[in-house]
This record gives structure tokens, C-alpha cells and sequence, in this order.
């Protein structure tokens, strides 16, 4: 059966190019990429103080300072890159302390058991750590540190007194982790240009100072502060698949296995 042979051989001719292009797709191979370590640091100083000759005073605190780095977004090279995971690692230093501080004057120094109270609120200082990528805004962690102070003295003419604390009852990590798979998440990573990382530090709470015997005691001095510096080194590692493109050569093969399958059909009937 000579015809039925040449069928065969034509059938066979249009192997090497289905082959070729069943060949050149490969599975996906996962790989990742690390940025580089990125730098932040933010500080915030805030001191209040009280007016002079009141009796009873109050101060109060409400700062707020951030500091942001640029991050490169996952470059996916016209589709071919497909971003599956983006983890963050952030490695922590801090530094927290407050202070609060008052002074009493007794007028009638003839007298004795005057006392001048000081008292807080809890005091405290927010770390925040958050990704902005321009319309919205990500929350990766938020930490409170909260204290309260409190003192008195005992005068017939000046008295003083201070409370401090260096820890705040502060629990923030020295490496925090996260991983993000969400794909709509995942999305916002990706592109050519850049997205920030930002560090926040807030402060919130208040000092009060009071005294006995309103008519002779003053309360001259009220200061407190808050201070925090928040340093970090933020890293993240990008996972991603690639599926190779098929070269033109492969695609040659293919089309034209193609057209000899067509001619192989068309001659049968």
C-alpha cells in the first residue's frame, strides 16, 4: 500500500515541529529576589511644660514624626515573571525613655505638711510600620508602649519631683516577618517604579501636678517628655515563576508542521 506509506511519512515530517514546541514550554521554576536593605530611622522628642504660679497644672503630649524609604517595585518583564509571594523581614533597634518633672514653692514658710502630687496618664509612644503605594496604604505592624509615672515630696518652702522610666513596657521585635500571597495585594507590587516603606512613632498621654493648701502653694515648674528612636533594616524577597517563550525558530517548526498536516489532509480526501 504505497499510498498509505506516503501518508505515514507526511504524518511524520510534522513530529520534529510539534515536538519542538511541546518541548520549549517548561513548567514553571520558582526563583526569588532580594532588594536591597533598606534604611530607615525616625526620632521624636516631645516635651511640654506647664504655665508658672498655678496651683494646678496639666501638660499633655500629641506628636508625631515618619520617616519613608523608597522600595523598586517586582519588575514581571512584559508577563513573562509571575509574582507568587512577596516576604518582608524587618530587623529592629529602638530606644524609649519618659520623664516627667515637677517644682513646688511654698509661701508660707511657716507652715509644714505641703504636698505637691505629680501624676500621668498612661504615656504612650505608637510604633507603626506601613507600605504606601500611593492611593492606598498597608499596615504591616503597630506597637504601643504605654507607662505611667507618679511621685509626691513633702516641703515647707521647695520641693521636687521626678519620675523616669527607660522601658515603657515596650515589646517591640527584633526581626519582625511577613509573607503576602493575596493576589490582589500582590498586584500593588508590581510595576517599574517604586513603593515606600514608612516608620512611625506617636505620642499620646499627659502630666498633672497638684498641691495642698491652694492659698500658699505654687506649682512653678512642670516639664515632661517623651522620647523614642526607631531604627530599622527592612528587607524583601520577591518569589516569582518564569515560563520560558517559545523561540522563533520553535514557532517556524510548529507552523510548518502545521501546513504539512493540513496538506497531508486535504490529499486524503
Amino acid at each position: 500500500m504505497p499510498g498509505a506509506n506516503k501518508n505515514n511519512l507526511k504524518s511524520l515530517c510534522i513530529l520534529p515541529g510539534v515536538t519542538a514546541i511541546l518541548g520549549s514550554v517548561q513548567p514553571a521554576v520558582a526563583d526569588v529576589i532580594t532588594t536591597s536593605t533598606i534604611y530607615n530611622s525616625v526620632s521624636i522628642y516631645d516635651t511640654q511644660s506647664g504655665p508658672s504660679l498655678v496651683a494646678d497644672s496639666t501638660i499633655g503630649f500629641n506628636g508625631a514624626r515618619t520617616t519613608t524609604s523608597s522600595i523598586e517595585q517586582f519588575d514581571s518583564l512584559g508577563g513573562t515573571r509571575i509574582l507568587e509571594g512577596v516576604e518582608l523581614v524587618i530587623n529592629n533597634y529602638q530606644e524609649v525613655a519618659v520623664r516627667a518633672y515637677a517644682e513646688a514653692t511654698c509661701n508660707n514658710r511657716s507652715s509644714s505638711g505641703y504636698t505637691c502630687n505629680l501624676s500621668s496618664s498612661p504615656l504612650n509612644v505608637l510604633f507603626l510600620a506601613q507600605l504606601d503605594f500611593g492611593s492606598t496604604t498597608e499596615d504591616l505592624f503597630s506597637i504601643d508602649a504605654s507607662r505611667s509615672l507618679s511621685g509626691s515630696c513633702e516641703f515647707t518652702e521647695t520641693c521636687t519631683v521626678e519620675e523616669s522610666d527607660g522601658g515603657l513596657g515596650l515589646d517591640l521585635p527584633s526581626t519582625w516577618s511577613g509573607t503576602i500571597t493575596d493576589s490582589a495585594l500582590l498586584a500593588k507590587f508590581i510595576g517599574t517604579g517604586t513603593y515606600d516603606f514608612q516608620s512611625s512613632l506617636f505620642t499620646s498621654g499627659g502630666i498633672s501636678a497638684s498641691s495642698s493648701g491652694v492659698e500658699d502653694v505654687t506649682i512653678t515648674d512642670l516639664e515632661g517628655s517623651l522620647y523614642a528612636h526607631w531604627y530599622s533594616e527592612t528587607t524583601v524577597n520577591y518569589t516569582f515563576s518564569t515560563v520560558d517563550v517559545p523561540e522563533p525558530m520553535t514557532w517556524l517548526l510548529f507552523a510548518s508542521g502545521l501546513t504539512g498536516f493540513g496538506m497531508s489532509r486535504r490529499k486524503k480526501k
